[in-house]
Order: C-alpha cells, then structure tokens, then sequence
C-alpha cells in the first residue's frame, strides 16, 4: 500500500467519508484502517489513569529497593557471624582458654547481641518501608 493512499484514506476517515465514495481504493485497507481508529478511539475513551506507568514503576522499585535492603542487612549479620566464628578460631588456636573466654562472654551477652541484630533488621524494615541509601 502507498504512503500517499495511506494519507487519503486517513483523511477520509477523519473527516467521516463513507467508503463508496468516487475514491477507488481496496475495502481491505478501509476497514482496516476504520477498525484501526475504533480501536484508537476506544482506548481513549476508557484507559487507564495518565500516571499509572510512574505508579507501577515506583512500585517496582520500592519492591526493589527493599529487597536490596534486606539483602544487604543480612550479609552484615552474616559478615559479623563469620568474623566471630574466626575470631574463636584463632583464640582457640592460639589458646583454648581464651577460646572458652571468648565464647562465654558472648553466650553472657547473648540477649544484648539479639536485641542489636533485631535493631539493626528493624532499621531497614521498618514497617514494611525501605530505607534507601540516600
């Protein structure tokens, strides 16, 4: 189909010229394009909201953001973890009695050590929001 076939029978069909006018072009190509403008028209008629993009972007991101977050958090709390574990390893390599030190005071402080974990998890969740490195 031609480009400038193209433009006259969209000119037809927004000024509302039926198609059996003295114009000779092939039926196929009217009703698709009158099908075409009905289904543009209609989508205008009833569409979604002017900023429903930017509400599921941000929406996405924040779900995003959280995650990240989350992840984040709990490879501190792994990180920290593992350095304890070595920690006593080398404590009880070097000398098991302060190996054993080591391992009963953190057992003494076992509730102070949860309680910071669970601030420390509370900060980044905090209610269901992230809180963004910004």
């Amino acid at each position: 189909m031609k480009e400038s076939n193209d433009q006259k029978i969209q000119e037809m069909l927004e000024k509302g010229i039926r198609h059996d006018s003295q114009h000779s072009f092939e039926n196929d190509d009217l009703l698709v394009y009158k099908q075409l403008f009905q289904a543009l028209n209609a989508g205008q008629e009833s569409g979604l909201p002017a900023n429903f993009a930017s509400n599921v972007t941000k929406k996405v991101q924040k779900t995003t953001y959280q995650k990240q977050d989350m992840w984040f958090a709990l490879t501190i709390i792994l990180i920290f973890a593992v350095t304890f574990g070595a920690a006593y390893l080398v404590l009880t390599l070097i000398n098991p009695d302060a190996g054993r030190d080591f391992y009963e005071m953190n057992l003494r402080f076992k509730y102070v050590i949860l309680l910071g974990i669970l601030t420390f998890l509370g900060i980044f969740y905090d209610k269901g929001k992230a809180k963004v490195w910004s």
